[in-house]
């Protein structure tokens, strides 16, 4: 069953389904409703719901469980208000939704991208894939978590809005593409993840700032392009590291920039790991260690 642009107030079911039958919702409205989704688990079905509203009921999502085994798949397409957190406690439920942005459950990326607002957080429900750059031009927090987001054969990640201040924060997840991150225009802060360009981990032109604070950064090909400025725009766009691991890079020392180039902020400074990679560290932290051999050799002694 397929239902298009209807709008249901104050009853006891929105949409009621039941004995195996699979239903698209486009663009349904449910507001003070007791059940906005009621699904009888008797088969196997699935829920489309594409660019639908769940406000002020008290079971946006619920499944009836008349089966113990049969497990109910809502699949979310463009961007659902489900009007509050949980939207669905049943155990039987299998959510495909990319990604959440306050109470809207987006079924790619880019639409919670799009739903959010200024100072929002869209956190990544599951890996992503993209099929061309996530242009990302107002000031929100990305959490990718575990999560990846990848695309093939071009930029992932694309920062360009004046003013924009946009967080990217990850534990073990990875953005890869040509690019991982570019920014144009506006503030990119990076916290931790890990980002793998074929070209550049991190590119900036035009105004664009990125500062990275944690992560691990590579580049398939050009080893030298790990953190790159845009030839053109050297004395307007800018990098700064203040943390972060860096694979054949040195950022204290770019000479795709010009011999010399310090990307790292000062106070810090770029340690060689001795396995290839380099962490900006805290100046102090060195000196700190050093003392701790030294003295070490002297108390061995």
């Amino acid at each position: 069953a397929i239902v298009n642009n209807v709008t249901v107030k104050d009853v006891t079911y929105g949409v009621h389904s039941a004995y195996g039958t699979n239903v698209t919702l486009n663009n349904c409205v449910a507001e003070n409703v007791e059940y906005g989704v009621m699904v009888q688990n008797y088969g196997t079905r699935n829920v489309v719901l594409n660019n639908c509203s769940f406000t002020g009921c008290e079971n946006p999502l619920y499944i009836w469980e008349r089966n113990q085994t049969n497990k109910i798949t809502f699949n979310f397409e463009g961007a659902n208000e489900m009007g509050k957190a949980d939207y669905c406690t049943s155990a039987m439920a299998v959510v495909n939704a990319d990604a959440i942005v306050g109470t809207k459950v987006c079924g790619t990326l880019a639409a919670a991208v799009e739903a959010a607002q200024a100072g929002d957080t869209v956190t990544l429900l599951r890996n992503a894939q993209l099929s061309t750059f996530l242009t990302i031009n107002k000031s929100i927090t990305l959490n990718m978590g575990e999560y990846n987001i990848t695309r093939d054969g071009g930029t992932a990640l694309y920062v360009n809005g004046d003013g924009a201040q946009v967080v990217i924060n990850a534990t073990t997840g990875t953005v890869t593409g040509s690019q991982a991150l570019w920014v144009a225009n506006g503030l990119a802060m990076v916290n931790g993840g890990n980002f793998c360009g074929v070209d550049e981990a991190v590119y900036v032109q035009n105004t664009g700032k990125a500062e990275i604070y944690g992560g691990t950064f590579s580049s398939s090909k050009y080893g030298s392009f790990v953190l790159n400025k845009k030839d053109d725009s050297r004395e307007t766009a800018s990098i700064t590291v203040y943390g972060g691991t860096f694979v054949g890079f040195n950022p204290a020392n770019n000479a795709a920039e010009g011999k010399g180039t310090n990307f790292v902020a000062a106070g810090l400074m770029a340690v060689d790991n001795g396995d290839g990679t380099l962490t900006a560290t805290a100046s102090w932290f060195l000196v700190m260690q050093i003392i701790s051999i030294l003295l070490t050799a002297v108390l061995t002694s």
